[in-house]
């Protein structure tokens, strides 16, 4: 069975009065994946990766000891590769510190047996390391090929995101044992730049589709395409925290990518999903850390042509959303984090 943060169907509704928590006590849970005989994986952002199985948490033991636990770091996304059905590597993304405590965005693998992590490796490490605790996007998506892709933020050193020859503020890709592909648009594993901190990203329907937190408002959707120019920080649809002035020269610069959508006031977006429905159109599910909602757009030809919003203040600031067995699944960042449940239907 192929497992996937997205799935394929004819007409779905979505049914979020029908929400329920089917987990709770979590310590502000980042990511979630779904294993074999139902049992699933959440990683923590203090450190702890948990083993579901039958609503029993088990912590597993990490052979690491450099996870940076502070400000927004910690263990980050989890992802499988859908193209690969037979040695089942479970992908993990977390911030890792240095012997001088500054720290970065780091990719591993390793797989699990009888509950226990085997066959770890380090496959890529970001550079440079930096002595900030923000922005470490850390998102992780396979396209059709079997490429890799994985989001760092500017780590708050926002004149590194147009710098190609770093990976602060890009996203990369990478083979899935993590060299370089040789295609690659820089002679790096640089993919796209100009980023500021992305926290959602997906492949789907021959696209890579990802968002990302602006500053006061400027939270942007965009359309992922090799050796392109996000903007940041010469261009965006935010202001600055302080001074509320206009960041860089605008909202728009020739050879600079346009978002497809932008939220203003900001939304803080974390987690994406896709469904590919009957009319051609594509439903995304986002959820709102500021808000403590769930946005549900949807997108036709690289065009918001609807958005509504869910589950208002109901649970908390959602953090991840992952589609599984005709359910949307929620985790909420909090010290007493949920996993929630939200039923999808057939018209």
């Amino acid at each position: 069975m192929m497992l996937v943060p997205y799935l394929n169907a004819s007409a779905l509704t979505l049914l979020p009065n029908k929400a329920s928590v089917v987990m709770s006590g979590l310590n502000h849970p980042w990511s979630i994946v779904f294993l074999a005989q139902n049992k699933q994986l959440i990683s923590q952002r203090n450190g702890d990766l948990l083993l579901i199985n039958k609503h029993q948490k088990i912590p597993l033991k990490l052979p690491i000891d450099d996870i940076y636990a502070s400000g927004q770091g910690g263990l980050l996304d989890l992802a499988l590769d859908p193209n690969d059905n037979k040695t089942r590597w479970i992908y993990l993304s977390y911030s890792k510190r240095n012997s001088e405590n500054d720290a970065t965005t780091a990719l591993v693998r390793f797989q699990l047996k009888n509950q226990k992590i085997s066959n770890w490796q380090n496959l890529y490490t970001a550079k440079p390391y930096l002595d900030t605790s923000v922005h470490f996007g850390g998102r992780i998506a396979f396209d059709k090929q079997g490429y890799l892709y994985l989001s760092v933020g500017d780590r708050g050193n926002r004149k590194l995101a147009q710098n190609t020859n770093n990976d602060i503020g890009k996203i990369l890709r990478l083979n899935p044992e993590g060299s370089t592909p040789e295609d690659n648009p820089f002679n790096n594993a640089i993919y796209s730049y100009g980023h500021r901190n992305p926290q959602g990203l997906i492949f789907f329907n021959k696209q890579l589709i990802s968002h990302e937190h602006g500053p006061r408002g400027g939270d942007e959707i965009n359309i992922i395409e090799p050796n392109k120019n996000y903007g940041w920080p010469i261009i965006s649809y935010g202001k600055e925290y302080f001074s509320f002035r206009q960041v860089g020269i605008g909202t728009h610069k020739d050879g600079m990518q346009q978002p497809i959508h932008q939220w203003t006031p900001s939304i803080a977006p974390s987690g994406l999903s896709a469904i590919q429905n009957k009319d051609d159109t594509t439903t995304l599910f986002i959820g709102s850390l500021k808000f403590q909602r769930l946005h549900q757009l949807t997108l036709k030809n690289n065009q918001i042509l609807s958005e509504q919003t869910h589950l208002n203040q109901q649970f908390g600031r959602i953090r991840d959303a992952r589609i599984h067995n005709n359910h949307l699944y929620l985790l909420t960042d909090d010290g007493a984090g949920k996993l929630v449940s939200i039923p999808i239907v057939q018209k």
